[in-house]
């Protein structure tokens, strides 16, 4: 059997400049796409808002909603008498929230009978206006006020509509009760006897969160939640109609935001002005109804764009009135649904509420069609629309043509080796997350334990699993690097931070893989001197904070912000004197450099923009033109430098650990004998992975965890209160493509001069695959909260990478006919130069 080819010379220029375009298509592909997919729907401009539909069946309307409470919690005696004894006795049933069960999802189902969609998982914690019309504002312009208590979120999206509001205090921890406040504020509003008020209680939702719902803690706190509602409800008077329910449900842990029963089933009851006493729903109702219901029963106009129906089962009106609210609603419904989906689904629909008898017949001929239109905006907006296939379609063509542009030798079955690990990779990201209790960790460990096995095995028993990987040939890509590729952002963490740890020990304790099995290269590791010995573990060492935390990696390192900071401008000093003192001869320039070092910490937050972004630039061109003169060392530095001016001071102790790392693994394999035709392939893929790992590793250290909210955004601005998001995001993208240029031309000393040809081409198909990988969980999986919110911060981040992989590739020529400026051992001579 034929060798596989994948280690040939470097590309031409064709393919180079080839490659290059299809980069930046591919990060231009894939921001447009995901803005696209992210956006709201649109509000046609030819719907406008209706009149009401019936005459007010209440002076007064209450809304409480007691955030994250489950139905079976609030059902259950036990736990929460007062409200377990309404929901028997007032009219009462089960509401589920939207797939994306979330807070806001919630506020903008109720107000706007619009689905909460993948725009609120960016809009979660800070939610702007709608596009849509609001029965808030039809019932301010039929002179209504209304009040708001609790989560700011009605604010921030329906201020304008809203007459008086008492919000919940702001940067609170997470488990503090501040249920006083919000009753206390409550009953403020109460005495002012507006016409609508809404009650929104956050705390309980809170205490899940920091404590789980199956707690003693989360039980002791709900227990007297319930106490303290139904002693504010007795102080409502009987010319309120009240309606209680939730936002949505939880998992055990307390999360939620995921479209599985738990978290989406909630309880409501109500009673007063309006309602039939005791009527229990028949079946469990939508979020989108009170978008319909809550306007009905004041007698304001239902929203234009609302997709809800009325629960008319529970208005106390004639059995007629109630067909005919119904169908007026539908009428509503469709006439927005055929401004957005197929006319001719829609007339379908409309066919046959027409045909639909009169009574309780038309009620449910009404609400057929009202979810069949629901169903049919649905397809045709967001991720459910035919667009997002196209696009994830679009985005694996670019990234196939690339994978070919790059490895024009590799195998089809490697392609099709990556394409059943997405596979895999999707399906476990659809389901392990929606798995009850707490199995997701009961599958996450397993399969981390599962998947770190070859890499532990590779440092225990190095002579075996040398020799099956490179027997392994063309399947090696799916083990090393596609399966670390392609992971669930959450699950990557520990992944790539083991696979960055256990890699470089083999690396540097082994030396590169060699054909055949045998035993790996030993000596490598004696060779290192003691300085770096100690380099190398302190940079292990350095980095362990970033699998400890999923948020908050460095900024809760330490209590005292002044000693994280000390700590930061230490490893700064030391790291850049570490990494100068092989290319200078000088002691004290080593000085001066560990001196800047730790002084541009200090300096960044003062300068001003011109200052700050003309120094920024000019060493990223420093950087530039000490690469092409072939001086990796002193490029490397400088590209720190630059990194520096544009992160927080924390932010060097995960970049300084990063390089200094990869500078450790590229001396020791630049020491060791270059590996054997036959053991190309296999070092080229593993190193690869080390790399991927390391700068996914780096990634989290800079983002201060997995969440996008911790990036720096104030990268690049220099005290400039009018930065351009523009400058912000060139700042961002530079840092975040550093995180795989800057450890990748650290291992130069093992890939340079024709020792792994492939390398940089190979680093960039990773690179590229794991954008793919992420907008394929993005688009069949996004439905999540969780998953779409890990993965649209994760995309950025990807995609960046990306353009540090192409300044590999671009890099190679440079590199490929000589290491100046990168220390050799003695006496080693150097290789000869690669075909072109």
């Amino acid at each position: 059997m034929s060798r596989p080819r994948v280690l040939a010379a470097p590309s031409s220029s064709l393919r180079l400049w080839a490659a290059a375009l299809l980069t930046v298509l591919l990060a231009g592909a894939t921001v447009a796409a995901t803005l696209a997919a992210v956006a709201p729907p649109p509000a046609p401009s030819s719907v406008h808002r209706g009149p009401p539909l019936a005459p007010a069946l209440t002076r007064r309307l209450l809304l409480v909603i007691v955030d994250g409470l489950r139905y079976d919690v609030a059902t259950d005696p036990a736990k929460m008498p007062h409200f377990a004894e309404e929901m028997r006795t007032r009219a009462s049933g089960e509401i589920w929230a939207g797939p994306v069960s979330m807070t806001t999802s919630a506020v903008l189902s109720i107000g706007t009978g619009q689905r909460g969609r993948l725009e609120q998982v960016v809009r979660n914690v800070s939610a702007g206006r709608p596009p849509f019309d609001t029965w808030f504002s039809a019932a301010k312009e039929q002179g209504l006020r209304v009040g708001v208590v609790g989560d700011p979120a009605w604010v921030q999206m329906y201020g304008p509509d809203l007459a008086e509001d008492r919000l919940d205090p702001e940067g609170v921890a997470i488990d503090v009760d501040f249920n006083p406040i919000t009753f206390r504020s409550a009953r403020e509003l109460l005495a002012r006897s507006p016409d609508v008020l809404v009650f929104h209680f956050g705390t309980p939702d809170h205490q899940g969160h920091a404590y789980g719902i199956r707690s003693p803690r989360y039980a002791a706190h709900i227990h007297g939640f319930d106490e303290d509602l139904a002693a504010l409800l007795r102080e409502v008077g009987p010319d309120w109609t009240v309606v209680v329910t939730s936002d949505h449900g939880a998992a055990d842990s307390g999360t939620h935001g995921s479209d599985t029963a738990l978290q989406r089933r909630s309880p409501i009851y109500a009673y007063g002005p309006g309602i039939v006493p005791g009527q229990k729903l028949s079946h469990p109702a939508d979020q989108l109804d009170l978008s319909a219901t809550l306007p009905v029963l004041l007698g304001v106009s239902p929203p234009a764009h609302g997709l809800g129906h009325v629960l008319v089962e529970w208005l106390a009106v004639p059995e007629t009135t109630r067909a005919a609210l119904a169908r007026g609603n539908a009428e509503r419904v469709l006439q927005y649904a055929r401004a957005v989906a197929e006319p001719a689904r829609v007339d379908a629909l409309r066919d046959g509420l027409a045909r639909s008898g009169d009574g309780g017949a038309r009620v449910d001929a009404s609400e057929r069609a009202v979810r069949g239109a629901d169903a049919l905006v649905a397809e045709n907006t967001g991720l459910a629309s035919g667009a997002a296939p196209l696009r994830l379609a679009g985005i694996a063509f670019i990234v196939l043509l690339l994978a070919i542009v790059l490895l024009p030798e590799a195998s089809p079955w490697t392609f099709a080796g990556a394409a059943s690990v997405l596979v895999v990779t999707v399906l476990l990201v659809i389901h392990v997350e929606r798995l009850p209790g707490a199995w997701p960790n009961g599958v996450r460990i397993p399969l981390f334990v599962l998947g770190n096995v070859p890499f532990l095995a590779l440092l225990v028993a190095p002579s075996r699993t040398s020799r099956l990987f490179t027997q392994l040939g063309r399947a090696l890509p799916m083990l090393a690097p596609c399966a670390l590729a392609g992971c669930y952002t959450a699950d990557a963490r520990p992944e790539a931070f083991v696979a960055a740890v256990v890699l470089a020990l083999v690396f540097v304790g082994y030396g590169p893989l060699i054909p055949g099995g045998g035993t790996l290269l030993r000596g490598a590791g004696p060779r290192l001197s003691s300085l770096d010995r100690v380099a190398f573990f302190a940079a292990i060492a350095l980095l362990v904070p970033t699998v400890l935390r999923e948020g908050d990696t460095y900024s809760a390192l330490f209590g005292s912000t002044a000693l994280r900071d000390a700590l930061a401008t230490a490893v700064a000093a030391l790291g850049a004197a570490w990494l100068v003192r092989p290319h200078v001869r000088s002691l004290g320039t080593v000085l001066v450099v560990a001196l800047a070092a730790g002084g541009v910490l200090w300096v960044r937050p003062v300068l001003g923009p011109v200052v700050g972004r003309t120094l920024w630039l000019g060493l990223v061109a420093s950087a530039v033109f000490l690469f092409r003169k072939r001086r990796a060392g002193e490029g490397i530095v400088a590209l720190l430098f630059a990194v520096a001016l544009v992160s927080r001071q924390f932010e060097s102790i995960p970049v300084v650990a990063s390089v200094v790392l990869a500078t450790v693994v590229g001396r020791s394999l630049g020491k060791a004998e270059a590996p054997a035709a036959g053991a190309r392939l296999a070092t080229t893929l593993v190193l690869s992975t080390f790399l991927f790992g390391l700068g996914f590793t780096y990634r989290i250290g800079v983002q201060d965890g997995l969440d996008f909210g911790g990036m720096f955004w104030g990268a690049g601005a220099f005290n400039d209160a009018h930065v351009s998001a523009y400058v912000i995001g060139a700042a961002l993208s530079f840092k975040y493509a550093a995180g795989i240029f800057l450890p990748g031309a650290a291992l130069l000393p093992a890939w340079g001069e024709g020792r792994l040809p492939a390398f940089p081409r190979v680093v960039l198909a990773v690179l590229a695959y794991r954008v793919l990988s992420l907008f394929a969980q993005f688009t069949l999986a996004g439905t999540s909260y969780w998953t779409a919110m890990r993965v649209i911060g994760d995309l950025p981040t990807a995609v960046a990478a990306c353009v540090g992989g192409l300044a590999l590739v671009l890099a190679y020529r440079t590199f490929a006919l000589g290491t100046a400026g990168i220390p050799q051992a003695p006496g080693r001579p150097s290789a000869s130069p690669p075909a072109q």
